[in-house]
């Protein structure tokens, strides 16, 4: 909220579900999907309003998670929770200055009182990250020394493995994952969930797919993957990350391309890349449902 509390922000993801071979003839990709945007709301008359015209959209980013203003409301900054960044805006004109490199999924962000140090939580760096912004709000210098860092964690509790596959679970940055750092796993299946969207995946043999939950089945604790059952391996997404995200892969080439491989269906592609398992053995890990808000 502005610091004269006229006006607020909602970092958000902003989802494109109307192309698709089976809705409008047109393919859907990877920048035409999700985007990051940050949302400007009215909060002078009796009822908030967006003001649509002033939307936000962050290039080459796919969600953003959080949003903090300084003590002088001049500057807005967005955490880019899949592209490893925090995007400095001008908070009066709604206008992208320049971004800030920050660790893995940064997911929320403090202004100190005085204005001249900004906190970032790195979720998956498992990390506080401390940006001086002197040269910004001293100088008006559009860029920042990188973030220093301390651990937010003392004991992990998950397995290395898993880990592992988690913070790529999160991650559009590596271009092994996605083109222009847009889409991740957690685009659709944040924190393991769903986005409540209908996707037309048409072109990608699939048809019309509900996204589910992830949490609760354990990777192929149910069974075959997708309402169409076309996955018989978790490991089998490395053919959509290639496709749909435009990432390079994490598996090599010629492994992908040997055999039947590069078919849902076809060989086994368990075993074949140590990171393609990892991010196999965190969607594995969600073997249990969100508690029902009626237990008590």
């Amino acid at each position: 909220i502005s610091a004269d509390g006229r006006s607020g922000w909602v970092p958000s993801k902003q989802d494109n579900v109307r192309p698709g071979m089976l809705r409008n003839g047109l393919q859907l990709d990877f920048q035409n999907s999700v985007r990051a945007v940050s949302s400007r709301i009215d909060l002078s008359g009796a009822t908030p309003t967006e003001l649509t015209a002033q939307r936000v959209d962050h290039d080459d980013a796919g969600i953003a998670s959080a949003g903090a203003i300084d003590p002088t409301g001049a500057y807005l900054f967005v955490s880019l929770e899949t592209s490893r960044q925090v995007a400095v805006l001008d908070a009066a004109r709604g206008l992208e200055l320049f971004r800030i490199e920050v660790g893995l999924a940064p997911q929320s962000l403090l202004v100190s009182a005085d204005g001249l140090e900004l906190y970032v939580q790195n979720f998956m760096s498992r990390s506080v990250a401390f940006v001086d912004l002197r040269p910004l709000m001293r100088h008006g210098r559009f860029t920042l020394d990188a973030a220093a860092a301390v651990a937010s964690v003392g004991s992990e509790k998950l397995t290395a493995q898993v880990l592992k596959g988690k913070q790529l679970f999160y991650d559009a940055r590596d271009p092994r994952l996605a083109r222009d750092a847009y889409l991740s796993c957690a685009s659709c299946h944040h924190d393991g969930g769903h986005d409540g969207r209908v996707w037309d995946l048409t072109g990608f043999g699939e048809g019309l797919r509900n996204t589910i939950d992830l949490r609760g089945r354990g990777g192929m604790g149910h069974g075959r993957l997708h309402w169409s059952h076309n996955f018989d391996e978790v490991q089998d997404f490395e053919g959509q990350i290639r496709a749909f995200a435009g990432g390079t892969g994490l598996m090599s080439a010629a492994d992908f391309t040997a055999g039947t491989r590069s078919q849902p269906l076809g060989d086994a592609k368990a075993g074949r890349s140590a990171d393609l398992d990892a991010l196999a053995a965190y969607v594995g890990s969600l073997d249990r449902f969100a508690p029902s808000p009626w237990r008590g």
